[in-house]
């Protein structure tokens, strides 16, 4: 038996728009993201939209937000290099 143990870094990240909900102004949340940098160089980066009607009605700004979230990961992976 032989114990093997993997570090990871993990990100996580939420899209919030402001919209009007039944007549009322209200932070929603868009989208939300997540990702992974292992100790064995790989990255995994994840997104998907939970409020479609969000999405669409903020598309560039979520968009905006993904590209930061991905610039962020990135940034972190380029850190990792030995």
């Amino acid at each position: 038996m032989s114990l093997r143990i993997r570090r990871s870094i993990s990100f996580n990240g939420t899209s919030t728009v402001r919209m009007t909900v039944d007549g009322k102004d209200q932070t929603v949340q868009a989208a939300y993201m997540s990702a992974s940098i292992g100790d064995n160089g790989e990255m995994n980066i994840n997104k998907a939209i939970s409020n479609r009607d969000a999405y669409e009605e903020n598309r560039d700004e979520v968009k905006q937000d993904f590209a930061d979230f991905e610039d962020a990961v990135e940034e972190a992976f380029d850190s990792t290099k030995s």
